[in-house]
């Protein structure tokens, strides 16, 4: 069974995934493509011009007054956003929890046989998969691809997806569900690749654990460091010929950012950076509550074992409240109704899987 990754050029990561994977399986050739430029102009310069279509577009001289207001604030809160971003969603932090850097591109171009190319989706790309005729192809990183580079595996394509897709798909799963609190739904999805994003055949679920301690690199390195694991037992799946896939849940909710999910960036990452804290402090809480009481608390069903299913509120939805108050910012939550037994329900929950 021929065997060929198809990844993205100059990436630490997949390089990381492609290396362990080969440590243990057979990997005939690693073809390795750019990635497609995206717009380089300044983000904030985007958001100003859009608000100001906006306010062009409003008849309200009052509503034209406030929306200019937002305009001139968006300006400086994007540095604010900017420093979230580097102290929360840093690369670097992940990298060194994996103990990976740049001498595992090395190494897998020093062990392995790398091709370069350039688009995933190009003609060269195309003809040289077509070439190859690999049985079953990895995909690692790549942009979405098309039909015509689906078609050049012989048996399957698979890609291991960094979420559980009946809840998120697209690359910002993991961060979705640290923006929502659903610690319960963090894992990865090997699934056969098709024209959509993340809607193939599922071939098996694996769910990680979180724990109250973790940082989102903590959480980000915990989910990257199994990925291997999911490459290699799809091969074993393809090598059985047990591609057939297990029943889908459902068809999660598409999230095509790392850094924003709700809709603005910097209330996003604010929120998952006080739910991380929140989720610290409430567990050394759960920890000081006496035995009798926890009992007590159980018995009369203000805990439970796992979190409710409920409709996630939005910061936006919930700023429109009534009874908003800044307090309620620490707890958008799928429950934020009754914000304190659901954040000690989440607490017991994580006690249960420790």
């Amino acid at each position: 069974m021929k065997t060929v990754f198809l990844t993205v050029a100059d990436s630490p990561l997949t390089a990381y995934w492609i290396n362990r994977v080969a440590a243990s399986a057979r990997v005939d050739a690693v073809v390795t493509t750019r990635k497609r430029q995206k717009d380089s102009r300044n983000i904030l310069v985007r958001k100003f011009k859009r608000d100001l279509e906006y306010v062009r577009a409003s008849g309200s001289f009052l509503r034209v007054a406030a929306r200019l207001l937002t305009v001139v604030l968006s300006l400086p809160l994007g540095l604010p956003a900017a420093l979230l971003r580097g102290l929360i969603l840093s690369d670097r932090k992940v990298y060194k929890l994996l103990e990976i850097d740049r001498s595992e591109v090395s190494a897998m171009q020093r062990d392995l046989k790398v091709i370069e190319a350039g688009l995933v989706n190009s003609g060269e790309t195309i003809s040289l998969l077509k070439e190859l005729k690999p049985d079953i192809i990895l995909v690692a990183g790549t942009d979405i691809l098309k039909p015509e580079v689906i078609e050049t595996a012989g048996t399957a394509i698979i890609n291991i997806h960094t979420g559980i897709t009946h809840y998120y798909r697209g690359v910002g799963s993991t961060f979705a569900a640290a923006v929502e609190g659903r610690f319960d739904r963090l894992g990865f999805t090997a699934h056969l690749i098709d024209p959509g994003i993340d809607t193939g055949t599922v071939l098996f679920y694996q769910e990680i654990p979180a724990f109250p301690e973790d940082s989102y690199a903590d959480i980000l390195a915990r989910v990257y460091r199994k990925v291997p694991d999911g490459y290699l037992k799809a091969l074993g799946l393809a090598a059985c010929g047990e591609l057939g896939g297990i029943e889908k849940q459902g068809t999660g909710r598409l999230v095509l950012s790392t850094t924003r999910f709700y809709g603005d960036p910097a209330l996003d990452i604010t929120v998952m950076a006080l739910r991380l804290c929140c989720r610290r402090l409430l567990a050394r809480l759960r920890g000081m509550l006496p035995q009798g009481l926890r009992v007590f608390l159980l018995k009369k069903s203000m805990l439970r074992n796992g979190p409710r299913e409920k409709e996630s509120v939005s910061p936006a939805r919930l700023l429109q409240k009534e009874d908003f108050s800044p307090g309620s910012l620490l707890c958008i939550a799928p429950h934020p109704d009754d914000v304190l037994i659901g954040a000690l329900d989440l607490v017991d929950f994580w006690n249960s899987q420790a």
